[in-house]
């Protein structure tokens, strides 16, 4: 009910994954050649402008945030 018009929220839990489950999705993604891209990369330093992205209506997708600086 706290939720907006036109926004969703989701969550996922990964701790079931074993080790053969994730092998079997990475060679599904290369047996059927998948591209997978996130939609935008921030830096640790970026995350008030990643949630700031995120709750925008510009957003579709996932994102990354990275911890460590680029070299």
């Amino acid at each position: 009910m706290d939720i907006p018009n036109q926004r969703y929220f989701t969550g996922g839990y990964s701790g079931d994954v074993t080790e053969a489950s994730f092998n079997d999705l990475v060679q599904f993604v290369v047996d059927h050649h998948l591209v997978l891209k996130p939609e935008k990369i921030f830096s640790w330093e970026e995350v008030p402008l990643a949630h700031q992205y995120l709750e925008s209506s510009h957003s579709f997708g996932k994102i990354i945030i990275l911890l460590a600086k680029k070299a």
